[in-house]
């Protein structure tokens, strides 16, 4: 066999040619299975370039401008101090929520975690953890002595041994770290010990992950504890909702966000959904917003329930430039990493649509990370538009708006309320709003004036309207009945 195939080998520049063959094979193999990584199911074939048909996107890099910030869309995190402010935050969790909760915790290290995501400090979480028997306590203490002595000088250690063995009325060197440990009857006992080494409650803590294994029913009690200790300091249900959607407890995060989805006084619009490598689509069907994931968006590993949100009330900012103006929901999401593929979107806007040329006036914002966003102009080559909404691609996810330099266009939202009861000897009151659509949300305003002192009530439905630059005032008309009032209202410069 290997003389006839040293026979037919070729010689010379046929060889090297032939070489250079093999080698670009061989260099295709790793982009093919990229592809395939990416989704791709199909053969790899050279395909003509077709051109993008009107009522589709074209999909190109994302040509952004990045912009830091310092703390621009930053929250001071605060306990509820009120039932409106719980409301706001989709209220207390529910036993069955904090439960669901709780059962997904399974080990001492990733209760250690998860108590610092709920922002409890070592010494709350070292309170909660009971150790369960005598033997447990003295594996502990001499893991504690074994550290403590292995970080202390060569010249030093004997010294510093003897002083601890004569704390514990132990002069044998032997024995000493055996009397250390049986002396410990309590976790009192342990923490005393920690004290005198000079450990705190961070190191006590590693050590336990580090060296016992407890029952999944004992890390459920600690997992309860720990949530029982945040709803009490004002946990909500909108920060158990993160906390479980970074643990990736998917039954949990779907249970949390449908009693928001259902609380009556919870006023942010919020929708879920489960997105994996195989795309999926997420919807806010009351504000007309839609995202559609493509398959391949996220890697194969990945599996997410991911939920889509509009606040009513401190709203998402956004380093919109001068001469701007937000045009759009600022929108929320919790997939925060970027897309292998770009989502497309679907957003309702505020201004008046007219044929736009190259030079478009409408810019995309969008959050990158935690102190950077990026900034670009949605052009009509890869955005549509038209009278209520804009389609446009986009492969950040985590928060996003729509501004627009043309002012002119921009339409406001006009909403009327009435006293929901009144005498006949009272005049008639009206309260009157001019509102950003997307900055002021009627639901919040229909909110407040329900619960002020002199409840009000909507009048007529909220109607859109434009203000042309030149206008000094707003005309206001109005009858009570017998006659036919005006009112001008001055327009702020």
């Amino acid at each position: 066999m290997l003389s006839k195939w040293k026979a037919s080998q070729t010689s010379g520049n046929k060889a090297i040619q032939t070489l250079k063959l093999v080698w670009e094979s061989v260099q295709a193999v790793p982009k093919a299975e990229n592809q395939e990584d990416e989704g791709s199911s199909r053969d790899i074939e050279q395909t003509p370039v077709q051109k993008t048909a009107p009522s589709e996107l074209t999909f190109e890099p994302e040509d952004m401008e990045i912009i830091r910030t310092s703390n621009v869309d930053a929250v001071t995190e605060k306990h509820a101090e009120s039932l409106q402010d719980l409301d706001r935050h989709g209220g207390v969790p529910a036993t069955e929520e904090l439960s669901l909760v709780a059962f997904r915790v399974k080990s001492l290290p990733l209760a250690c975690s998860f108590g610092k995501a709920l922002h409890l400090n070592d010494d709350l979480i070292v309170g909660f953890i009971d150790l369960p028997s005598s033997s447990v306590l003295h594996k502990i203490a001499r893991q504690l002595v074994d550290r403590w002595c292995n970080c202390l000088k060569l010249e030093e250690r004997e010294e510093q041994f003897a002083k601890l063995l004569s704390e514990y009325k132990s002069p044998d060197f032997k024995t000493g770290r055996e009397e250390i440990s049986k002396a410990m009857e309590s976790k009192t006992d342990l923490l005393e010990l920690c004290h005198r080494l000079n450990v705190n409650s961070s190191g006590f803590l590693q050590i336990m992950c580090t060296s016992l294994t407890f029952p999944s029913h004992i890390i459920n009690r600690i997992a309860v504890k720990m949530l029982n200790e945040w709803v009490h300091q004002g946990g909500t249900r909108e920060r158990l909702l993160e906390v479980a959607q970074a643990f990736r407890f998917h039954d949990a995060a779907v249970k949390i966000t449908e009693a928001m989805e259902y609380q009556p006084s919870y006023i942010p619009f919020i929708s879920h959904g489960s997105i994996d490598h195989k795309g999926g689509q997420l919807t806010l069907g009351e504000l007309g917003i839609t995202v559609s994931i493509p398959e391949g968006a996220i890697p194969k590993s990945m599996r997410s329930v991911v939920t889509l949100r509009v606040q009513t009330h401190d709203t998402h900012r956004f380093p919109v430039r001068e001469g701007e103006v937000v045009i759009s929901p600022a929108v929320e999401c919790s997939l925060t990493q970027e897309l292998i593929k770009p989502a497309t979107v679907v957003l309702p806007h505020c201004i008046n649509h007219h044929e736009r040329k190259d030079d478009s006036s409408v810019i995309l914002y969008t959050k990158t990370g935690p102190e950077t966003f990026g900034r670009s102009n949605l052009t009509p080559r890869i955005s549509q538009i038209s009278k209520n909404e804009i389609k446009f691609p986009t492969r950040h996810l985590q928060a996003w708006a729509l501004s627009s330099n043309d002012l002119q266009g921009l339409q406001l939202k006009c909403v009327v309320f009435q006293p929901l009861v009144m005498t006949h000897a009272e005049k008639p009151t009206l309260r009157v709003y001019i509102v950003h659509p997307y900055i002021n949300y009627v639901e919040d305003i229909t909110n407040k004036e329900k619960s002020s002192p002199v409840p009000y009530c909507q009048v007529m439905k909220e109607f859109r309207f434009s203000i042309e630059l030149r206008a000094r005032d707003l005309k206001i008309l109005f009858v009570d009945g017998t006659k036919r009032n005006k009112r001008a209202v001055n327009m702020p410069e």
